[in-house]
């Protein structure tokens, strides 16, 4: 959780103590603004845990909607999980060639095949730019601890500290065994201006 100094929230937050999945309801402060003149309050809710890289002036944030591959109902795969990606410019320059990669272990795919995600350009406080992949999983006669690494690049950074991301792949009798291999990455589909 992120609480500004300068905005006392009510009632308070104790954010030191981990809740696992919780709603909080606050309200701010009244204040007085002048004619013309604005403030922005953001709250952030569903996020979970987020895995941020740090350091450059392209910020790569990650998560998931679950930590392991549920087996369905019919014992037969497994339920989806969503990563979702955030990049952020902020450095005093525009980006460009602005690029998000998924590389995923053996026997995980996107539910759409599209792996990449290319903006044009990106520009400094032009505020965070999320993106989203719905990850399916093969069968797999074993159990499996398998990782997704999230990227991003730009022609003015080159590469930023990846994302890691760990899931478990639950054992289904009578699956086969997969074959562990390096992670795999698909040729971007789309390019974006933001």
């Amino acid at each position: 959780y992120f609480i500004s100094d300068s905005y006392e929230l009510i009632p308070g937050v104790d954010t030191s103590k981990a809740l696992d999945d919780s709603t909080v309801n606050a309200i701010w402060k009244e204040r007085t603004l002048a004619p013309g003149q604005s403030l922005t309050c953001r709250t952030y809710y569903g996020l979970s845990a987020i895995d941020v890289s740090a350091n450059t002036e392209l910020a790569l944030g990650a998560n998931k909607s679950a930590g392991t591959f549920a087996v369905n109902e019919e014992g037969t795969g497994y339920e989806n999980v969503s990563v979702m990606s955030f990049l952020q410019n902020t450095g005093l320059f525009d980006l460009s060639n602005v690029e998000v990669t998924l590389q995923l272990p053996n026997g995980v795919k996107t539910s759409d095949g599209v792996t990449s995600k290319n903006y044009e350009s990106l520009a400094t406080g032009s505020g965070v730019v999320q993106d989203s992949w719905v990850l399916t999983a093969e069968p797999s006669g074993s159990e499996r601890n398998v990782k997704v690494i999230v990227k991003a690049k730009s022609d003015q950074t080159g590469e930023v500290e990846p994302v890691q991301l760990s899931f478990v792949i639950p054992a289904i009798e009578g699956a086969d065994e997969i074959i562990e291999t390096e992670p795999t990455t698909v040729a971007p589909t789309e390019t974006t201006t933001v």
